[in-house]
């Protein structure tokens, strides 16, 4: 997509009064998109977006490398990290991003692997969470949302899992 598309899509999702916002997309950092994202964020919107695939050491990718961005790691069946899923201190969940069953061009499904394919799962979360308790706080959607995840790494946050997996229900 390029930046303007982003922006529009954006822009028009805070319109349209969505409260989750799914990028699976990643790339370099960009200030123009991080003033957008920050708008939205400012609005009350949540942002969830893929960590990106480029392997354990890679640099941070954008726009999950944003403060307040909701960052999303890909794990297996097993609950194994993805081999090509970006890791570091900005993680904030891992989810299902591995052999997932998509839809694809010309009625067709397919499987695909990455962090795009796990960033959905985690937005479909936080957005059932906004949608069945609307009335609380984004600070007690947020904790909600943690309370859902299954910790496989060390007790607590890591750069592998962040706070833990999301689970597709």
């Amino acid at each position: 997509a390029t930046l303007n598309a982003m922006i529009e899509a954006i822009n028009w999702l805070i319109e349209e009064h969505a409260n989750v916002i799914n990028m699976s997309l990643a790339g370099p950092d960009n200030a123009i998109l991080k003033a957008v994202i920050n708008a939205a964020l400012e609005k009350g919107v949540f942002i969830v977006a893929a960590a990106g695939n480029e392997g354990p050491a890679a640099p941070v990718v954008f726009p999950a490398g944003y403060e307040n961005v909701i960052a999303v790691s890909a794990i297996d069946q097993n609950q194994q990290p993805y081999r090509w899923s970006n890791q570091g201190s900005h993680i904030d969940y891992a989810a299902l991003g591995v052999n997932v069953l998509t839809a694809q061009s010309q009625d067709r499904t397919g499987r695909e692997s990455g962090t795009s394919m796990a960033a959905p799962v985690v937005s479909a979360a936080l957005a059932c969470t906004v949608a069945s308790i609307p009335e609380l706080s984004r600070s007690q959607i947020l904790s909600a949302l943690a309370a859902k995840a299954i910790d496989l790494g060390p007790i607590g946050k890591d750069p592998i899992f962040g706070l833990g997996a999301i689970q597709p229900h």
